[in-house]
């Protein structure tokens, strides 16, 4: 049920208080946007947790495995061909350095 008061806060309550929708927003570090989200559900007078909006978040936005979280943020992993899978080579960009 908690869950759901986060996605209906998330829904109903920041579209109608785009002052709120907009200070949340521009938050970027994780912990940081669940206290906020947190803090202005309470004051809304929704009853959920931290662990509640994590869970929601998480499942909105979908949990990535290390290698995908590599892949995005620009790393590669190249696997030999053939019989099994085996991983030679995994090269992140921050691994890298690049001069011009």
């Amino acid at each position: 049920m908690a869950q759901q008061d986060v996605s209906r806060f998330a829904q109903e309550y920041l579209v109608q208080h785009p002052d709120v929708k907009q200070k949340i927003d521009g938050i970027t570090d994780r912990d940081q946007f669940v206290a906020a989200v947190l803090e202005a559900g309470s004051r809304a007078g929704f009853a959920f947790s931290a662990d509640d909006v994590r869970s929601v978040l998480a499942a909105r936005l979908g949990e990535l495995s290390d290698v995908q979280l590599d892949n995005v943020s620009g790393g590669i992993t190249c696997r030999k061909a053939g019989g099994g899978q085996q991983e030679y080579l995994t090269i992140n960009m921050s691994d890298l350095l690049i001069s011009s």
